[in-house]
C-alpha cells in the first residue's frame, strides 16, 4: 500500500493509488498578498496560509462562504490535491453538499476530471453511489445525480445522440421572462450573445416560433416542446405553471406528429402531420382568420365562428 508523505515530512493515511502531484505548485503568499480567509487560501493553493488561519485564526475546517461552499470544494473542483489532503487530515467532511448543486467534494473532482483527487476522496469513504432512500445524506445531488451518475451521463447522452449531421441545436439570447429554455437570475437578467438550451440537446430540432412569453420547439420526430409563463394555458401542459425548461407538450400529441407551431402572446397554434389544426392558450381576442382560439390549458380542435365558416 502506498503511503502519501507531506513537504514538512507529515505522515498521511495511506491509499491504495500513487497520485500524481507533480501538476500542483504549492504557493506562499506572504504580506498584504497573502489570503486572508480560507476560501481565498484554498483558491491560490497557498497551504502555507490555510494552516495558519485554521490553527491560529479559529477557523473551522468546514466552514462555508455565502455560496456554500467549503474549502474541500473548491480544492476537489480545482485540483489541489496535496491541499485537499491536509484539510481531510484535519477531518474535512468529504460528504458536505454545497449550497448551489447539493454536490459533495466527489460530485465536484468527477466533475472537473480530477481522478487523482477522486480516488483520494473514494478511499476515505466518499461515495460512487448510492440507493435512492439514502440521496438526503447527500451521496445524490439536488437532480438525484449521485458521483456515479456524472461520469456516466455524458456518456449516456453521446451513445443516444443523433449523428452530426442530423443534429439541430436551439440558441436563444435576450431579455429572461422564463422562455430563454434556462435559468437567468442575474441583476439585469439579461442574455445578451447566444446560448444553447442544454436541455434539448439529445434532440433535433427542426422548428422554433418564439413570442413575448413563450416559445416552442418541434423535434425530427415530431414532438413538441414548449417553455415560458403558463398563466393562461400559454404552455399547453394542461395547467398553467410556469417552465424555464423545455416541456413536452402532451394531450393529443402523444398519438400525433406534429409538423409546425406558430407562438403568439397569448395562444398557440400548431399543425400535425396530418392537416389537423390546435390551439391553446386565452382566447380573448379575435384574430384575422376565421378560427377562434380557443381559450384552453391544453391543445384541442378550434371551432368555427359562429358565422357559420
Amino acid at each position: 500500500m502506498a503511503t502519501f508523505f507531506f513537504d514538512s515530512n507529515e505522515e498521511f493515511p495511506g491509499f491504495e493509488h500513487n497520485i500524481d502531484f507533480s501538476d500542483t505548485a504549492i504557493v506562499e503568499a506572504e504580506g498584504p498578498e497573502a489570503p486572508t480567509d480560507v476560501w481565498a487560501a484554498a483558491n491560490a493553493n497557498d497551504l502555507s496560509a490555510l494552516r495558519q488561519l485554521l490553527e491560529d485564526g479559529g477557523n473551522s475546517v468546514d466552514e462555508i462562504n455565502a455560496s456554500g461552499v467549503t474549502p474541500l470544494h473548491l480544492c476537489a473542483s480545482l485540483g489541489h490535491a496535496k491541499m485537499a489532503q491536509y484539510l481531510i487530515s484535519k477531518g474535512a467532511n468529504i460528504h458536505k453538499c454545497d449550497a448551489e448543486s447539493g454536490w459533495t467534494p466527489l460530485h465536484r473532482a468527477l466533475y472537473n476530471k480530477r481522478i487523482g483527487l477522486a480516488l483520494m476522496l473514494i478511499e476515505h469513504g466518499a461515495k460512487l453511489y448510492a440507493p435512492a432512500k439514502r440521496a438526503r445524506q447527500c451521496e445524490a445531488d439536488r437532480d438525484g445525480n449521485t458521483p456515479l451518475d456524472l461520469v456516466s451521463l455524458p456518456l449516456t447522452g453521446a451513445l443516444n445522440a443523433p449523428k452530426a449531421d442530423q443534429i439541430g441545436n436551439i440558441f436563444t439570447f435576450g431579455q429572461f421572462q422564463s422562455q430563454l429554455g434556462y435559468g437567468l437570475f442575474g441583476k439585469k437578467n439579461l442574455q445578451t450573445s447566444p446560448r444553447r438550451v442544454d436541455s434539448l440537446i439529445g434532440e433535433t430540432i427542426v422548428t422554433v416560433s418564439a413570442a413575448k412569453y413563450t416559445t416552442f420547439a418541434v423535434t425530427q420526430n415530431g414532438r413538441l416542446f414548449g417553455w415560458g409563463v403558463g398563466a393562461g394555458g400559454r404552455l399547453g401542459t394542461g395547467d398553467e405553471r410556469t417552465s424555464i425548461l423545455p416541456a413536452l407538450i402532451r394531450g393529443p400529441f402523444e398519438t400525433r406528429k406534429v409538423r409546425c407551431v406558430a407562438a403568439a402572446k397569448h395562444h398557440t397554434l400548431a399543425v400535425t402531420r396530418t392537416g389537423q389544426l390546435y390551439s391553446w392558450g386565452g382566447g380573448n381576442v379575435w384574430k384575422t382568420w376565421p378560427w377562434r382560439a380557443a381559450r384552453g390549458r391544453a391543445p384541442r380542435v378550434p371551432h368555427p365562428e359562429a358565422s357559420g365558416r
